[in-house]
């Protein structure tokens, strides 16, 4: 329950770190995406799709539906919604990116008509919607005050006012947009106070733009070429690994078969003479050594690459500007690790009750020129090398593998008929 507790944890500091809002201070936003900070007092509300469901400060605002809500930031491009409780306001800061506000790139320096040529061309005033446009003087970027009245409009699915200030910078058109759905001119006072408080942290040309829209192409591809180039070769290697099994497994099949007839009609000796001799107490010791290297060692040539690719995904939701997803695919991750090390667990449990280590029973191994015998848990069994599908080593112990998770325990010190390192290169030698 304590390892659980502790990874259920671990995921919700990532979340929390992942989601919090780029903040300098109580009062000072900072959105470097939009190369921007902007000031707020202390008692205005902050939402941001990232803000809890649950948070009490959607109601706050007078948002009810939630979820819907947050739909509406995805689809409009809200980077956050500010409510003022002072003037019952509620402002959304909406970012938009695309080739069109690449084109217009900038209103810094441009004359005030062009921006209100470039405004009034998207919003002409027709019978259902007027709309109104000006200039509002900033010391960076001049913005545009649009106001669309449809308190008149005989469709009452349109109804209302709304006031947009903009301006466009890098590439990005900015907007700060207030709506009233009763067909009261909205209280601008609050939407003023944000505008005037905002200050643009870099200003780049459109070459420098281009420059870094072709390194930002040129990472992705990377990432893509990197991502598919591993799917590929864990792809590969499965295919690779599956045929080669597939072949040792035939020849492994035939040597047997062979070896047990030869047995049968007396060609080997049933008497050979040993050529070494190791033995092991199935304790909890050698239980733990293998489990551990059975679960984490032997399984590093397919955990790595895994993990690995794993963790590009993660980097490349972040980097696209996907928190959530991130966040929720580090958790699968996490789960999945910890579902791993409880096999491990269980494993030991498995084996501990399979050989009743807590009688500490003995096995002896054999080896003789044209195969090995293991005794000492009721039973003697005889294997001919080629049977050896893997050979692992850990804190003094010697496993050999027949098959994926079968294996012989041997412990080092109990090697007889010459050295340890004799025995490995004997056994490596045998199994080719």
């Amino acid at each position: 329950m304590k390892k659980k507790l502790t990874a259920l944890l671990m995921l919700i500091v990532l979340a929390v770190s992942i989601a919090l809002p780029y903040s300098a201070s109580a009062a000072e936003l900072e959105y470097p995406g939009q190369y921007l900070r902007l000031s707020v007092r202390d008692d205005v509300t902050v939402l941001t799709s990232s803000t809890s469901k649950y948070d009490d400060a959607w109601a706050t605002a007078g948002i009810a539906n939630v979820s819907e809500k947050i739909k509406e930031f995805g689809k409009m491009g809200v980077i956050a919604l500010f409510y003022d409780p002072v003037t019952k306001t509620s402002v959304s800061f909406i970012s938009k990116h695309n080739s069109e506000t690449v084109s217009v790139f900038s209103f810094v320096d441009k004359p005030d008509q062009e921006i209100l040529d470039y405004v009034t061309h998207g919003f002409e005033s027709n019978e259902n919607v007027k709309a109104d446009v000006s200039i509002i003087p900033h010391d960076t970027a001049n913005f545009f005050r649009l106001v669309l009245d449809a308190s008149s409009s005989q469709d009452a699915s349109i109804q209302g006012m709304e006031v947009i200030y903009g301006t466009a910078i890098n590439g990005i058109m900015l907007q700060f947009d207030c709506y009233s759905a009763s067909g009261i001119a909205p209280n601008e006072q609050f939407i003023r106070e944000l505008v005037d408080s905002v200050v643009f942290t870099k200003l780049i040309t459109r070459e420098e733009y281009q420059a870094e829209a072709e390194a930002s192409a040129k990472k992705v591809l990377t990432g893509v070429i990197i991502f598919f180039g591993a799917l590929i070769a864990l792809a590969v290697y499965a295919i690779v690994r599956k045929r080669v099994i597939k072949k040792r497994l035939a020849k492994i099949s035939e040597t047997t078969t062979a070896f047990h007839a030869k047995r049968k009609d007396g060609t080997i000796s049933d008497n050979p003479p040993v050529v070494y001799t190791a033995s092991c107490t199935y304790n909890e010791s050698v239980i733990n050594s293998y489990t551990t290297y059975n679960t984490w060692i032997k399984a590093l040539p397919v955990l790595a690459p895994c993990t690995l690719l794993y963790l590009m995904i993660i980097f490349m939701m972040l980097t696209k500007g996907y928190p959530f997803y991130a966040v929720i695919t580090a958790g699968i991750g996490v789960w999945l690790l910890y579902t791993h090390y409880s096999r491990l667990e269980k494993l030991k449990e498995t084996m501990k009750k399979r050989f009743g280590t807590a009688s500490k029973p003995e096995v002896t191994v054999r080896f003789y020129d044209d195969y090995f015998d293991v005794s000492g848990l009721g039973a003697i069994a005889e294997y001919h090398y080629l049977q050896i599908t893997g050979r692992g080593h850990l804190n003094g112990y010697t496993f050999i593998y027949i098959g994926d998770d079968n294996a012989i325990f041997i412990a080092d010190e109990t090697v007889t008929g010459g050295t340890y390192p004799e025995l490995v290169s004997f056994i490596k030698g045998k199994s080719k």
